[in-house]
């Protein structure tokens, strides 16, 4: 059955601008969130966000994984809560990891992909001189997608509870934190 209202934020079908706030605020874009979630299509989500409808089923699993991401919708937008993700460098082997200090996955406890990029960019990044032939400085990788994925880990030796941290490796929380207040 193909649902195209939207009648009630709690209980009710996952809206267009539900699934959009909470997409953007754990940080995906729409094809790496759909390679997050089992059975949902870049389709599906455009056609949801776009005011189209979607199955029963596919509402079950969008707003089944919202909720195991830390996802509480509220009136006017949503709230994140703390959720472990794994961040897994792909292809150590390109310039731009000359940006990074750390090359090996990585646990954090944070609200959203976005959010556990951004620590691991603050916590392992330096400076680097111009790369070779392209003229340009190498970026560091932990923010973007194509150098490093980011998946909600399953169950872990880490508490999902406290506050944000990068787990694994253990690094001086104080290091990315002290950045952060600036």
């Amino acid at each position: 059955m193909i649902k195209k209202t939207f009648p009630a934020l709690h209980g009710g079908w996952l809206t267009p601008e539900q699934c959009l706030m909470a997409r953007h605020a754990l940080g995906f874009n729409v094809l790496d969130f759909v390679n997050q979630i089992d059975g949902i299509q870049r389709d599906t989500v455009n056609r949801l966000e776009t005011g189209g409808g979607i199955s029963e089923a596919n509402d079950a699993r969008l707003k089944a994984w919202f909720r195991e991401a830390g996802v509480t919708f509220i009136e006017n937008g949503v709230i994140l809560s703390n959720r472990l993700w794994l961040l897994t460098p792909v292809d150590t082997t390109h310039a731009d990891w000359a940006a990074s200090v750390h090359t090996e996955p990585v646990i954090v406890r944070a609200m959203g992909a976005r959010r556990a990029r951004q620590m691991a960019t603050l916590a392992f990044g330096k400076s680097t001189k111009l790369v070779p032939k392209q003229k340009k400085q190498a970026q560091n990788p932990w923010r973007q997608t194509a150098r490093v994925t980011a998946v909600l880990t399953g169950p872990s030796s880490f508490p999902e509870d406290g506050p944000e941290a990068i787990l694994d490796p253990v690094t001086p929380a104080a290091a990315w934190r002290k950045i952060l207040r600036k």
